[in-house]
């Protein structure tokens, strides 16, 4: 879909307040699935969690995502992804579990070919209730994640480390915002 558009990047890397800076200009954004699936998970005291379960918060992830790339797939305009699919593969790596459905969905729906990504910033990272890893172990996931989108022929194109707004306007710059 040439008109969905991923920011993805180390966590803790400022893409949620990019999509909110995107949002409040009238684009169409899609907020990461793994802290929805985490709050809905924990609230019912479910195993779909990362440190329960690893494999089925997984599936959770890849189900959501999927979901939400084809609710947008009669939209015309511009679409923002907080992490895409092929953000999975990245996931599966980090909790040690075999490559699995994420490979094929990674294939079969397939977001524009600029893909923008927000790099590791320790001034601006921070840990909360859901992300408990390092400053290190979120720069090694980001790192592996360009290795996934630049295996799978992606064009990464890296964010900035100024201001939201700054890093919105960049990303719009970058984007024929006709484009559909």
């Amino acid at each position: 879909m040439d008109n969905y558009f991923i920011i993805t990047g180390a966590p803790g890397s400022g893409k949620t307040a990019i999509l909110s800076a995107l949002a409040q200009q009238g684009f169409s954004i899609v907020l990461e699935t793994a802290r929805e699936i985490l709050e809905e998970q924990r609230a019912i005291e479910g195993d779909g969690v990362y440190d329960r379960n690893p494999a089925l918060f997984k599936e959770l992830l890849l189900s959501r995502a999927i979901s939400y790339y084809k609710a947008h797939q009669y939209d015309n305009n511009l679409v923002f992804f907080d992490r895409g699919i092929p953000d999975i593969i990245a996931y599966a790596d980090c909790f040690d579990l075999p490559r699995g459905a994420e490979i094929k969905a990674s294939e079969k729906f397939r977001y524009n070919n600029k893909v923008f990504f927000a790099p590791s910033w320790k001034a601006i990272y921070t840990n909360d209730e859901e992300r408990r890893i390092s400053f290190i172990d979120a720069k090694q996931f980001g790192d592996n994640l360009k290795q996934i989108y630049e295996s799978l022929g992606y064009e990464l194109i890296e964010i900035p480390c100024v201001s939201p707004g700054e890093r919105a306007a960049f990303i719009l710059s970058n984007v024929d915002t006709n484009e559909k």
